[in-house]
C-alpha cells in the first residue's frame, strides 16, 4: 500500500474513490460537520444528480448556439488567429474580436 502525505494528509492508494472518500469524512470531522449531515447532502446531490445533468447539458447548449451565432455572424475563421506585428494596426483578427464583444456586451465599442 503506498502513501503520500498532500496538504498536510496522508494519502493511502488502495482505490482512488475509496481513499478520498475516507479523507473527506476525514476532513468534515475535522471542520466539526458530522458524518450524518455529510451523508444527508451526499444523498441529497445524488437526488438532484440528474437535475444537475440536464441544467448542464441545457447551459451547454445554449453556450454553443450563442457561440455560433457570434462566430458566423462575424464570420470568426482561422485566418483571424494568424500572426500579427503586434502593434493592433489593421489587425483583422483583433478588429473581429472587438465586433464579438461589441455584440456580447450590446456596445459600438470594446478595445480601445
Amino acid at each position: 500500500m503506498k502513501t503520500q502525505r498532500i496538504n498536510n494528509y496522508d494519502i493511502q492508494y488502495i482505490g482512488r474513490d475509496s481513499i478520498i472518500e475516507m479523507e473527506l469524512n476525514n476532513i468534515y470531522r475535522e471542520l466539526g460537520i458530522s458524518e450524518d449531515v455529510y451523508n444527508f447532502g451526499k444523498e441529497t446531490l445524488l437526488a438532484l444528480e440528474k437535475r444537475f445533468d440536464e441544467i448542464d447539458r441545457i447551459c451547454e447548449f445554449n453556450q454553443l448556439k450563442s457561440i455560433k451565432k457570434l462566430c458566423v455572424k462575424n464570420r470568426l475563421s482561422d485566418i483571424h488567429f494568424a500572426a500579427t506585428t503586434g502593434y493592433g494596426y489593421n489587425d483583422l483578427g483583433r478588429d473581429t474580436l472587438e465586433a464579438i464583444y461589441a455584440s456580447v456586451f450590446k456596445r459600438r465599442r470594446c478595445f480601445s
